[in-house]
C-alpha cells in the first residue's frame, strides 16, 4: 500500500559537492527534489507499477526514502498501520470502498480528505 500511496511525495537534498550522475549536473547545495511517488511506479523497477500486489517481490519501495534519509519512525509507522488495519478489518470483514477518494493535497504529504466505505453486502 505505500508503494502506490506514500504518505511523503517528495523529499529535498543537495550534495555538499558538485557531482555527475549518469550525464546529469548536480551543483554543490543546489537543493533537488526526488518525487518518491514517481520513483514508486517506475516500470524500470515494478512490473504492472499500477497494480495492487500486496504480494508482490521484491518491493523495494521507497515510502519511507532510503539510505541515510531513510525515515527513523519507519518502524513505528508500520507497526501502526499494521495494528489499525488489522483491527478495522477484524471488526469489519465485509468493508469495501463505495466511492471515489478524495485527496487533500499532494506536496509534500499526501493526505485523504475522504474515503468513502460502506460494509455488508455490496449491491
Amino acid at each position: 500500500m505505500l508503494r502506490l500511496t506514500s504518505p511523503v511525495s517528495t523529499v529535498v537534498s543537495a550534495p555538499s559537492e558538485d557531482v555527475i550522475v549518469q550525464g546529469c549536473r548536480f551543483a554543490a547545495r543546489e537543493p533537488r527534489h526526488a518525487f518518491l511517488t514517481v520513483a514508486n511506479r517506475d516500470p524500470a523497477v515494478f512490473d504492472d507499477p499500477h497494480r495492487f500486489d500486496p504480494d508482490r517481490h521484491p518491493n523495494s519501495h521507497l515510502a519511507f526514502a532510503a539510505g541515510r534519509h531513510f525515515c527513523l519512525g519507519a518502524p513505528l509507522a508500520r507497526l501502526h498501520g499494521e495494528i489499525a488495519l488489522t483491527t478495522l478489518l477484524e471488526r469489519f470483514p465485509d468493508l469495501h470502498h463505495n466511492g471515489e477518494a478524495v485527496w487533500r493535497g499532494a506536496l509534500p504529504l499526501r493526505e485523504m480528505e475522504h474515503l468513502p466505505v460502506a460494509w455488508g453486502r455490496r449491491p
